[in-house]
């Protein structure tokens, strides 16, 4: 170490320490709590909704794919001489 450096190690001994108001502490704790809340409700109802029009998309799939089947049946049948 530099003598430069034990000075500057000196001068940080000597800062007084800082130690928040309890009331301002207790406040921001409040509004951090209050927004993390507030967030998490957002979440929850994003989500639900996310989940219903995925169900939506889901089931509209799921209507396609037995039209498609069955009109691909139908020209099986046709083709078979089935019908």
């Amino acid at each position: 170490m530099t003598p430069d450096d034990d000075r500057l190690l000196e001068a940080v001994a000597g800062l007084r320490t800082i130690t928040p108001h309890s009331g301002w502490e207790k406040r921001v704790r409040a509004r951090c709590h209050s927004e993390i809340t507030a967030r998490a409700g957002r979440q929850m109802r994003t989500d639900k909704h996310i989940v219903r029009r995925l169900s939506f998309v889901d089931v509209a799939a799921l209507v396609a794919l037995c039209v498609y089947l069955s009109a691909l049946l139908q020209d099986a049948a046709r083709l078979g001489g089935l019908s």
